[in-house]
């Protein structure tokens, strides 16, 4: 979510960025972590489930039988060494007592064992200076298969301590004059702002230590297969840090590259352009599924008791077919908790239900993703910094509502609740993406409000000929609509959507005048007349309405004559939707940085 190699608005991978212009990285952009803390993540990760007949009934992480990774290739001759900037012991780094019990080789980066204290050391190096020894023992090494995995710590909180003083400075200048309620909604954390800044800053520091390493490995005449990934995210955009107990969807949405060196790229081929087909196809996957991809690199197969391919050997990292419906499985009293990657939800009620509304979205964006489908998820009220970033990494629409001031489209509900949030700063956001930004204009109560509408819009396409703006004119204009011709015509001149807003009571006036009309009751000829009105008007490409409208707009001669837009829809609904012109949908959301 912090990563500019991912689109990130922010220059946080900018050295990362420059080298992957250069060399063939891979990355993938649809990996999820299985848990939000280090310990069960990694168990999941870097284990293989000793029977898939446990796979039946859902368990926590540590609750299955399990093969470390590390004993697995033991077995293949492959030996283990770990470099680790955490803590030998303590709950929060079980990996190293466990997963890397039988690794052949263990350094720590400190002298005490404090456990879960390890952060007391004042002596503790920071990761850049730990990983020039490994990457100094790699390039001495030339004999035998090796897997190294060095284990970082910067990313952790309180974010700055962790990095050297050159990184802690500001990645730049964009929060300096944004009010906390403008970046974050209503609630916020006091030193929110700060842990975000530090948090960039951070990610800025790996990105620099991830170059290094490949540096390092890219012109050594072996092969080298690097692996990056984290065990888990983090949410300063929501001040819950990576608390499983109050899951939002970064906690679990983590970096995923894979880079050959120039000899891996010559002797495995087809691994190489194997791997790569799989990161473009952009499959969700869980880090649980990585065993199989560490398994591929070394050319290991494991096989069960019948001589057939164990689950872990058949399975791709990459390609989707071994996703798990549910993650962060947490036991909850009496029962489990999960986090569910379906949609429709494949649910069943003796869990509770931990999915946070970003994953939803997530989960109906890949459904209709996957069936080929063009209709868009959009975000509702995506009013503020960190809701415009968190959505812009998942959908492709965003809903903005905007109040037309002298100088610069405010963001804003209403006037009362203004942040002074430009809707040029917000849209800074997406950066190259092409979304769909739908404007429910507030007070575009005369032609004088909507010519300065357009003066704005035309402004930012001058600024930025790819955006897309979807227009959502008021219900009111109807009344006046030979006023707004010449100025509804300039914004289609530009290439926007333009939608009329149905009035939210139209349900109520159809079903009463159904009542005194002895006409079909399905019928409604108040809808009928809007809709002739706006088809011989030719101004509108859209129209929008809240779902409970559209039983009264259905039976209409003229809705195949427009996109159809809509919202207060129940998730269930959704899915059964069968009209090819719907186009864009906002489904029901939180109110994590809401205003």
């Amino acid at each position: 979510l912090h990563w500019s190699i991912y689109d990130y608005f922010r220059h946080t991978n900018k050295n990362l960025e420059r080298f992957a212009k250069e060399n063939p990285i891979i990355l993938f952009e649809n990996i999820f972590s299985t848990h939000t803390h280090t310990s069960p993540s990694l168990l999941d990760a870097l284990t293989i489930k000793s029977s898939q007949k446990e796979n039946n009934e859902l368990k926590i992480i540590s609750d299955y039988h399990r093969y470390p990774i590390v004993d697995v290739l033991n077995q293949g001759s492959i030996n283990t060494k770990l470099y680790s900037t955490q803590a030998k012991s303590g709950s929060w780094n079980l990996a190293s007592g466990l997963i890397f019990k039988n690794a052949k080789e263990k350094k720590y980066s400190f002298k005490h064992n404090l456990g879960n204290a390890n952060y007391i050391d004042k002596d503790k190096p920071f990761d850049h200076e730990f990983l020039k020894e490994l990457t100094n023992i790699i390039k001495k090494d030339s004999k035998g298969n090796n897997f190294y995995v060095f284990h970082s710590y910067a990313g952790h909180g309180n974010y700055k301590k962790n990095i050297p003083k050159k990184y802690r400075e500001y990645i730049d200048d964009f929060y300096l004059n944004k009010n906390k309620k403008s970046i974050f909604g209503r609630k916020f954390k006091n030193n929110q702002k700060e842990f975000l800044e530090n948090y960039d800053s951070a990610m800025n520091y790996i990105s620099d230590n991830i170059v290094y390493t490949l540096n390092e490995i890219s012109n050594l005449d072996k092969p080298i297969i690097f692996i990056y990934t984290s065990d888990h995210g983090e949410s300063p955009l929501t001040g819950r840090g990576h608390d499983s107990s109050r899951f939002i969807w970064e906690m679990a949405a983590v970096p995923f590259l894979i880079y050959f060196n120039e000899q891996a790229q010559i002797e495995y081929s087809d691994l190489f352009n194997e791997i790569s087909l799989r990161s473009k196809q952009n499959r969700r996957e869980t880090l649980s599924n990585m065993p199989s991809l560490i398994l591929e690199v070394f050319d290991i197969n494991i096989f069960n008791n019948n001589q057939e391919l164990d689950n872990v050997s058949k399975c791709r990292f990459g390609d989707g077919k071994c996703l798990p419906d549910y993650h962060t499985i947490r036991n909850q009293l009496n029962t489990l908790g999960v986090v569910n990657l379906t949609y429709p939800k494949n649910f069943k009620k003796k869990y509770v239900d931990n999915t946070d509304r970003a994953t939803t979205f997530s989960n109906m964006k890949n459904f209709f993703s996957n069936k080929g489908n063009d209709l868009e998820i959009c975000s509702h009220r995506t009013n503020s910094i960190a809701r415009f970033i968190r959505f812009n990494a998942i959908l492709n629409c965003m809903e903005i509502d905007i109040i037309i001031e002298d100088q610069f489209l405010d963001v804003s509900h209403s006037k009362n609740e203004t942040v002074y949030l430009d809707l040029e700063e917000l849209i800074k956001i997406q950066k190259n993406k092409k979304n769909i930004l739908w404007l429910d204009v507030k007070n575009l109560n005369n032609v004088q409000n909507c010519k300065r509408l357009n003066k704005f819009l035309k402004d930012i396409k001058i600024k930025n000929n790819q955006i897309v703006f979807f227009i959502e004119f008021p219900t009111y204009i109807i009344e006046n609509l030979s006023d707004y011709k010449e100025c509804i015509e300039t914004t289609k001149s530009m290439n926007f959507m333009t939608s009329y807003y149905i009035p939210n009571d139209l349900k109520s006036i159809c079903k009463e005048n159904n009542k005194s009309e002895v006409i079909d009751t399905n019928r409604c000829q108040y809808a009928e007349k809007i809709l002739k009105q706006l088809y011989d008007s030719r101004l509108f490409t859209d129209i929008s309405f809240d779902y409970k409208n559209y039983e009264y707009l259905i039976k209409s001669e003229y809705i195949d004559k427009f996109y159809l837009n809509t919202w207060h829809i129940p998730d269930d609904n959704i899915v059964e939707i069968s009209n090819e012109n719907f186009r864009l949908i906002i489904p029901f959301n939180d109110d994590v940085n809401y205003n």
